[in-house]
């Protein structure tokens, strides 16, 4: 059946949307804050009118299709909005040369070495953390070698292979979402809650963040989980690797396993976290030689103990303790949040119920909210899955907090890099809030 063209104002914003996603992702840098925070008002503007005007079944196959179309056109940006590209290509030539990127950091490396290695002094230079062994897993290092095996010498010829691979994963999400969407008992137009998100389009397929893999593999785990009583055995070792695969990407899913447990009954969840763990674990050793397996964790350790961005509950208490404590109290705060997070999380998979697809995806979304709030480093991207969870679950802060986390951007405005703590502090005002006005919705209308 042809279709006709969608009703005007939808064509317009649809339109109008396209190409904002353009002029960010191609021409604005990142320390021009007002054309960054101008252009993600407007996107978020466009994505909220655009969910509340397609309401027919033809509405959301165009918006559907456009949002794909989006993302293809992004494929040929640079990066604008992160650097992180770069030890992406710098891990990805040491593959492809037959090194190992967790062997040695960066900044040891010698002149003789880089053109060894197919690196140079200037990749070098524009890495963000030479200082720091390399902290991605095996999927992630499988598409920086495809980048860099398909083009070894070219920055811009690498990233274009990278977001081709995210591209694809990416484009299987949405196709998984509807069927998950009807597993929760939910219309499927809420796809278009992660499809046409700004900043899942423009943080994963403009700005190269492997979270598209991740959230992928973990689409793909809740539709094997669908429905527990269809092969059930078959369908929980299925899971159980592709739930391993998405912490290849991230190691963020590994904190689903009681949840999931749960959900599965204990005798065969604990079979099912034993497995995912087995597999994470071996994926891991596939690309970090358990010579050197401590090298990954240590910096994984330093990213929890050193770095600090975009921090609520713990930079609310860092201030607080700089001000009554001294530095070696102030500095365990951060174990000490992640301690009382991991507690929560737990409790959560062991008191709420996780029976249907819909109480599922709201435990997995409030144990990941729960994670962020206790967190010391909340980059916008990491968000990107608290979206994908809203697309099934009757929450929507996630949606709320991915528009706002965009006044973090403001601390790249000049170097050294800064954060703006008024505008943190407007971030999470605006998290809260709606997550308080919501609860309370939800509760009056049960």
């Amino acid at each position: 059946m042809t279709l006709t063209p969608p009703r005007p104002l939808l064509w317009s914003l649809l339109v109008l949307s396209a190409l904002a996603h353009l002029w960010l992702s191609y021409t604005v840098e990142r320390a021009n804050f007002t054309a960054v925070i101008s252009l993600f008002t407007l996107l978020f503007a466009l994505y909220i009118w655009i969910i509340r005007t397609a309401h027919t079944e033809q509405d959301y196959k165009i918006a559907f299709g456009i949002s794909i179309g989006t993302r293809a056109a992004l494929l040929f940006s640079v990066p604008n909005l992160s650097d992180d590209f770069y030890r992406f290509i710098w891990d990805g030539r040491l593959l492809a040369h037959g090194e190992s990127p967790f062997a040695k950091l960066p900044s040891v490396y010698s002149p003789d070495d880089l053109a060894a290695f197919g690196l140079d002094a200037d990749l070098l230079s524009k890495l963000n953390s030479p200082n720091y062994f390399s902290v991605y897993p095996a999927l992630c290092q499988l598409g920086f070698w495809l980048g860099a095996s398909l083009s070894p010498s070219s920055v811009f010829g690498s990233v274009v292979v990278m977001k081709l691979y995210l591209f694809l994963f990416e484009c299987g999400t949405l196709f998984l979402l509807p069927a998950l969407c009807a597993a929760a008992g939910i219309d499927k137009k809420n796809t278009l809650v992660y499809a046409l998100n700004p900043l899942v389009i423009i943080e994963l397929c403009g700005n190269l963040h492997f979270e598209a893999v991740m959230i992928f593999f973990l689409v793909l785990t809740l539709y094997l989980l669908r429905s527990i009583d269809a092969a059930p055995t078959k369908n929980s070792w299925l899971a159980a690797l592709t739930l391993s695969l998405s912490a290849s990407a991230k190691l963020l899913p590994l904190m689903f396993l009681p949840l999931l447990t749960r959900r599965l009954g204990w005798r065969r969840g604990v079979w099912f976290s034993a497995a995912t763990l087995s597999l994470t674990l071996l994926f891991l050793a596939l690309v970090v030689p358990l010579s050197i397996i401590e090298n990954f964790f240590s910096s994984v350790k330093l990213y929890f103990q050193t770095f600090e961005f975009n921090a609520s509950l713990y930079a609310a208490a860092r201030y607080v303790g700089n001000r009554f404590f001294e530095y070696a109290v102030v500095s365990k705060f951060g174990t000490a949040l992640a301690l009382v997070s991991a507690l929560i999380i737990v409790v959560l998979a062991l008191r709420r119920p996780a029976l249907t697809m819909l109480q599922c995806a709201e435990t997995m979304l409030f144990s990941l909210a729960t994670y962020f709030v206790f967190a010391t480093t909340v980059h916008p991207w990491y968000l990107t899955t608290l979206v994908a969870l809203s697309a099934f679950s009757r929450y929507r802060f996630g949606i709320g907090w991915s528009g706002a986390a965009a006044l973090s951007y403001a601390a790249y405005q000049s170097p050294p890099y800064q954060e703006q703590a008024w505008l943190t502090v407007i971030e999470y005002v605006v998290v809260f809030g709606v997550f308080v006005v919501e609860r309370q919705q939800l509760r009056q209308a049960a």
